[in-house]
């Protein structure tokens, strides 16, 4: 099977795609469980008359709220950068997806990607270079779409398909 679609991605789109990505990196298991190992130790200073570990505690915690929003408000701005390199042509078969822009075209293996994330109507495919493609099904079509999740997600390990 092989199919040929146009994918114009709006802002919204991306935003979809990058909140997930952050959430991916960021809020990942073993960072959740440093950060708060860190705070503990921190929290528990003035317990042990140390009192200044919690103005570390409070200073670090406003820290990291502020970066977080901070790099929610980066998709936007990378978005908006350069819209028109979201809307891409795409030729999919058994062996291959290949992927254009105005500024030149790429073609990838299926092997080549790494881990699929399947959210309402969006699936996400990521290269081992942690860079992803987004497909929304409205946009590209029910069978393409699906044929698109099951060829993405043929050789992946089970671990790296996320599917809701």
């Amino acid at each position: 099977m092989e199919y040929k679609f146009r994918q114009e991605l709006t802002e919204n789109d991306f935003l979809v795609f990058y909140k997930l990505y952050l959430t991916k990196t960021f809020m990942r298991p073993l960072n959740i469980v440093l950060i708060s190992i860190f705070f503990v130790v921190l929290l528990s200073g003035p317990f042990f008359g140390n009192f200044q570990t919690l103005y570390y505690a409070i200073g670090l915690a406003v820290f990291i709220v502020g970066l977080y929003y901070y790099m929610r408000g980066q998709g936007k701005r990378l978005f908006n950068g350069d819209p028109e390199s979201f809307n891409m042509d795409y030729y999919v078969d058994e062996n291959t997806l290949t992927f254009s822009t105005p500024d030149g075209s790429s073609s990838k293996m299926w092997s080549e990607f790494e881990s699929m994330h399947e959210v309402e109507e969006f699936v996400f495919i990521y290269l081992k270079n942690k860079r992803g493609l987004i497909f929304k099904r409205e946009y590209i079509g029910s069978e393409a779409y699906d044929f698109i999740v099951e060829r993405a997600s043929r050789d992946m390990k089970s671990k790296n398909v996320i599917r809701k």
